[in-house]
């Protein structure tokens, strides 16, 4: 998933809190190289453009094609090899594999995977998991933000119970809940009924 970057803006918001290129390049685990070619206007992969928004307090992404500029993206530095599932998260994967997602963890983002299903209305999903804490719900809210840009939905499986189905387009969905669902289609039109629609949300 790739995003379009305001170049301009990020280069002033480095330079405005006094961060060198090779700070923010660590801050997001790039390389000065790539930094810099952001502040030139190069499309950014999700995961970066939700890192920034998270340091910074304030969004960097428009609305574009989310593949558009991939190719652009892989040139500029090598692609590292998929993380592995986090053993906490290795439930939520389980389930969601059974009900015909295809899960790829992220890393060094506020979400822990993309979760697709090519087969439903539901084809991209930014699928989060932990105790629902104040954290999680400020990263449940920059899933849906980041969400709308890249017209995905997101959802947010909390361990304990949670009262709401959903904070700003984000699903709520908890992992007790979860475990007593075992119809597939059952668990998609749950994620479908609780996630806003990008342009909803």
């Amino acid at each position: 998933l790739y995003v379009s970057l305001d170049g301009d803006l990020l280069a002033d918001e480095r330079e405005e809190r006094g961060w060198s290129l090779g700070r923010l390049a660590t801050e997001l685990g790039v390389s000065r190289r790539t930094v810099s070619k952001y502040e030139d206007g190069m499309n950014a992969s999700i995961e970066v453009a939700v890192q920034l928004e998270d340091l910074f307090d304030e969004p960097f992404s428009s609305p574009v094609d989310v593949l558009d500029g991939a190719d652009q993206v892989r040139d500029s530095d090598p692609t590292p090899a998929a993380p592995d599932t986090d053993p906490d998260d290795e439930h939520v994967v389980h389930v969601l594999t059974n009900a015909g997602f295809t899960v790829h963890p992220t890393a060094r983002a506020p979400f822990k995977a993309v979760s697709e299903d090519e087969d439903s209305a539901v084809t991209r999903v930014l699928t989060g998991h932990s105790t629902f804490t104040p954290a999680a719900e400020k990263r449940a809210r920059i899933m849906s933000s980041i969400g709308e840009v890249a017209r995905t939905r997101s959802v947010y499986f909390t361990e304990g119970a949670e009262r709401r189905e959903s904070v700003d387009g984000t699903a709520l969905v908890s992992c007790e809940e979860l475990a007593g669902i075992s119809d597939p289609e059952e668990i998609r039109e749950l994620i479908r009924d609780r996630a806003a629609v990008p342009s909803e949300a």
